[in-house]
């Protein structure tokens, strides 16, 4: 499923408007929730009529069959009682808003906007409406979750993670990645070679020389400028992309080289460097991309 395009990528005009649109959707999807479910609820109660004994609506003000009055007074009770149960959704909405608001405020006020929405979904439930209190008291429980949850340092979910965290966690997943060349390469080579090439002995060559530069070009090392972590990501992240094909894993690693530099030398927010970190934990080019755009 594609993604949608991030808030901080658009023009202020545009995030405005689309900030709007989001807003104005989530609202009448909850608004149609609830309906719908205070509609499913209702049951349509019988009993029997005291002059026929024949079934009739509790809501009839008179048996359809004998005409004997039902409730003298019920229609007039049930005007009063439907006008004073009339209730506004405003404490629901209001909460509805500060929810959809802590996706796109600066983080650190986020858990601000979940409390404000807490405390109205709380109001929106005890003035009657639990249908729709209580979807804003879940959306707003599941955020706090995701709060909660990245000021642990487990979740990058509100654009908040260290980059080097997220660095030193990925490297655990390739440490059992062995940084150097399989001392197999050579059979290696003359095998994808002539597979490539079994019937053009030119170019089986040729493949064979450019597999030779990049098994010489990854024998160098990590090059001094390149974190260890960095490195064991680098190196176990293109040993998995190209696992039979030197001159392509070298190749990987250069372009990843090169996104690393060029992130120690970027300067962006620690909210946008975060995001992008967390997006791409394995990925210095896209994540070079990603702070860029």
């Amino acid at each position: 499923m594609p993604c949608a395009r991030p808030i901080s990528t658009l023009s202020p005009l545009a995030a405005v408007d689309t900030v709007f649109i989001r807003t104005t959707l989530i609202v009448r999807i909850a608004l149609k929730t609830s309906y719908l479910l205070d509609r499913a609820g209702r049951v349509m109660a019988l009993e029997l009529c005291r002059e026929c004994g024949k079934p009739i609506s509790t809501e009839a003000a008179a048996c359809p069959s004998c005409g004997c009055p039902l409730h003298p007074r019920s229609v007039l009770t049930d005007s009063i009682k439907a006008t004073t149960q009339r209730k506004s959704h405003m404490y629901g909405v209001i909460a509805l808003i500060a929810f959809v608001m802590s996706n796109f405020i600066p983080a650190i006020l986020a858990p601000l906007f979940v409390l404000v929405g807490f405390v109205f979904a709380v109001f929106e439930f005890n003035q009657g409406n639990k249908s729709f209190g209580g979807i804003v008291l879940a959306l707003c429980a599941l955020q706090a979750y995701f709060i909660a949850d990245h000021f642990y340092g487990v979740s990058g979910s509100l654009g908040l993670t260290n980059p080097k965290k997220v660095d030193e966690l990925t490297a655990k997943r390739y440490a059992t990645t062995s940084l150097l060349i399989r001392s197999e390469a050579n059979q290696i080579i003359e095998e994808e070679c002539a597979r490539k090439w079994p019937n053009d002995f030119s170019m089986r060559r040729y493949c064979q020389d450019q597999q030779n530069k990049g098994v010489a070009a990854l024998s160098h090392g990590r090059p001094v400028s390149i974190s260890e972590d960095a490195f064991t990501i680098i190196r176990g992240k293109c040993a998995q992309d190209w696992p039979r094909d030197f001159e392509m894993r070298a190749y990987c690693e250069g372009k990843q080289y090169s996104g690393y530099s060029a992130l120690q030398g970027n300067t962006p927010d620690e909210g946008q460097s975060g995001s992008c970190a967390q997006r791409w934990p394995d990925d210095y080019e896209m994540r070079q991309y990603c702070e860029k755009h």
